[in-house]
């Protein structure tokens, strides 16, 4: 049991765990009623070792197991244990620690609920169920952090919290984690460790913890347009998200009709996923108009200026035109381009190359990934939720938050805060015709 386990543990502070202090005032349940099982096989156990040949930290994949209201059940293992926690006979028994905590992996938000103290062979020595006054500090602390406008940490993080999340998202994980083991142990002559083998599905989970474009897939530019680009994006993006997008959040399924010009730009249309059109009427003249119109003669001259179609991808902060319509002095559109996509595929390159981790989105800090395309997207979202006053339904959620009476009531409470939260800057409804 941790001290604070309200937010994402990094690699850096597992060290906690051997500090542990936690109350010893607790009914300690007998070990022939506890169901973990003893000599459990490697292939469960997915590592994530803190220095060189460590098999002791691990989230237990046979624990992990969705709840009807999306909520993850899953537990990890810890190496030494409290010996505060514990009576002396249970801690000449004890080895390790396990902690069982239910985790919203759209928020990345848990709270471990029991505590378990194994002997080296897995078997349960004895448990400990988590304080009261523990989940009182927690829930304080969150709903404070909340109520002062400081959101919650990022997530994804680096952590067993994503890894949980992270390997319940695949299904054939286990069992094929499984099957290498049967594969190991009937060689008779083994060239690395079975826990070698293993270690590489622990590389491939930490590989989601960015958005990979996959880049190569678009080094034909000349024959991608800006639309079948995004369209690229959102398809990757919808898998990067799945392992924190349980459940789908409620969406208006009625189309809207675009709103009037705002700004100094009118909304043209919108996807449910985070997909806006919209057109600056010549705003962008002098950034587009070294390129030669496709107009020759006497309807070259009647140029007088330009507007510029842009599409913009919500979730991931970006824009690019998607058309040039060259108009007369009085407006009429005397013939339409689409620009080179080199801008978008330089954006696309520049995020990705910096430190080999893809797009580090943040999905609990919506406003932080809206860039240029920030007042599109909020103006899109507005027109979804009708208008509806934020400040009172951010009121009425902390409410909520304040009222949590369970772990799970208080995950389930932040996650429709933090959804209201995204709604304000992605719009949830089809606006126009995409």
């Amino acid at each position: 049991m941790t001290d604070d386990n309200s937010w994402h543990r990094g690699f850096g502070d597992f060290s906690r765990h051997v500090l542990r202090r936690i109350p010893a005032q607790l009914a300690i349940l007998p070990a022939c009623l506890l169901s973990l099982p003893a000599q459990a096989s490697s292939s469960e156990w997915l590592n994530f070792p803190m220095y060189s040949r460590d098999s002791a930290h691990a989230v237990h994949l046979k624990a992990l197991k969705l709840r009807p209201d999306g909520l993850l059940e899953a537990a990890s293992r810890y190496p030494g244990h409290n010996e505060e926690m514990w009576s002396a006979p249970e801690n000449a028994q004890g080895q390790h620690e396990y902690e069982r905590r239910l985790i919203d992996c759209q928020s990345g938000l848990h709270f471990t609920y029991e505590t378990r103290l194994l002997a080296r062979d897995g078997s349960v020595v004895a448990s400990r169920a988590t304080p009261r006054e523990d989940f009182d500090t927690w829930k304080a602390e969150i709903a404070s952090r909340l109520s002062e406008g400081q959101g919650l940490e990022t997530w994804p993080a680096s952590s067993e919290i994503f890894l949980a999340c992270a390997a319940h998202a695949d299904p054939t994980l286990l069992a094929r984690r499984a099957a290498e083991e049967r594969r190991q142990n009937t060689v008779a002559i083994r060239h690395e460790p079975l826990r070698k083998a293993l270690a590489a599905d622990v590389s491939r989970l930490w590989q989601q913890l960015g958005f990979r474009p996959a880049l190569q897939s678009f080094a034909k530019p000349a024959r991608k347009s800006t639309r079948q680009i995004f369209a690229t994006l959102q398809q990757r993006f919808a898998q990067w998200q799945k392992p924190f997008t349980f459940l789908a959040s409620p969406s208006a399924a009625v189309a809207k009709a675009a709103p009037a010009q705002e700004g100094d730009f009118q909304l043209l249309a919108a996807t449910p996923d985070g997909m806006v059109r919209y057109r600056q009427p010549g705003a962008a003249y002098y950034a587009y108009s070294d390129i030669t119109p496709p107009l020759s003669g006497a309807a070259l001259e009647k140029v007088a200026g330009l507007d510029v179609v842009y599409l913009a991808h919500c979730q991931l902060g970006l824009s690019h035109p998607e058309q040039i319509i060259w108009r007369d002095a009085a407006g009429k559109a005397l013939a339409r381009q689409a620009p080179p996509v080199d801008g978008l595929l330089a954006q696309l390159r520049q995020r990705d190359s910096s430190d080999g981790e893809g797009f580090r989105i943040n999905v609990n800090d919506p406003a932080g990934a809206g860039g240029e395309a920030q007042a599109v997207c909020q103006a899109a979202a507005r027109q979804c939720r009708g208008e509806t006053p934020a400040p009172a339904d951010a009121a009425a959620m902390l409410a909520a938050v304040n009222a949590a009476d369970s772990p799970a009531a208080m995950l389930l409470a932040v996650r429709r805060m933090q959804q209201a939260a995204r709604d304000q800057f992605t719009p949830t409804c089809a606006i126009g015709r995409f």
